[in-house]
């Protein structure tokens, strides 16, 4: 729990009995408030700065289930929250139907570092009615997807109530391995060989993304 260690966030979330997934790093800037673990701090942030502008872009379809966040440099600290929490837009009306887990919102995370690559991030949930051509035309949604962009390259407070920020979004560059043609790549286990960067911008996809390879019978 030092000061500068990275930590892990993994949401859990559910669309058409298709389980989804979405993982973000942080660095601990600042001793989080009160007697609050961590982990816990930092989930109970995440929900409330992060997932609250994600469930207001989905529909009820969405249903996010879980928040873990650990201590990639300590294996103690690591804690999974279940949380039932669905979708709060109400889309186009009672007639809108949900896009399949392939066709999501996209978002690029920018970072400070040229040393480490921009991010990215894939919502699922996305209102067929809010789209054209497989545009995002809706102007509530729009709208949302900034914020949440914005959301996402901003320090978040310790709770409860702390006015000083402890937690810091970066982007992590992997440690590479092997031989060439047979390298693996992993997150830092220690300070000493993190590279990371924090994220300084981040932008909304107005194109909704095609991810090919979630289709049946295509990829692996």
């Amino acid at each position: 729990m030092a000061q500068g260690d990275l930590y892990e966030v993994a949401l859990g979330s559910r669309l058409f009995n298709q389980d989804c997934a979405n993982i973000f790093h942080f660095v601990q800037t600042a001793p989080v408030a009160g007697s609050l673990a961590v982990p816990e701090a930092l989930i109970i942030s995440f929900l409330n700065r992060r997932v609250i502008g994600m469930r207001a872009m989905s529909l009820p379809d969405v249903l996010y289930t879980s928040v873990r966040a650990r201590n990639l440099f300590d294996a103690t600290e690591d804690v999974t929250n279940s949380v039932s929490l669905p979708g709060t837009s109400a889309g186009g009306g009672a007639d809108n139907s949900t896009l399949p887990s392939f066709n999501s919102y996209g978002f690029s995370l920018n970072t400070e570092s040229g040393l480490v690559k921009a991010g990215s991030k894939r919502l699922v949930g996305v209102p067929e009615q809010a789209t054209v051509d497989g545009v995002v035309t809706d102007a509530g949604y729009l709208g949302q997807g900034v914020t949440v962009a914005n959301s996402f390259a901003a320090d978040m407070p310790s709770p409860p109530g702390s006015a000083s920020n402890a937690f810091r979004p970066v982007v992590i560059k992997r440690v590479r391995s092997g031989t060439p043609n047979n390298y693996e790549y992993r997150l830092p286990e220690n300070l000493a060989e993190a590279v990371f960067s924090r994220i300084i911008s981040a932008l909304f996809h107005v194109f909704v993304t095609t991810q090919l390879s979630r289709k049946i019978g295509i990829g692996s």
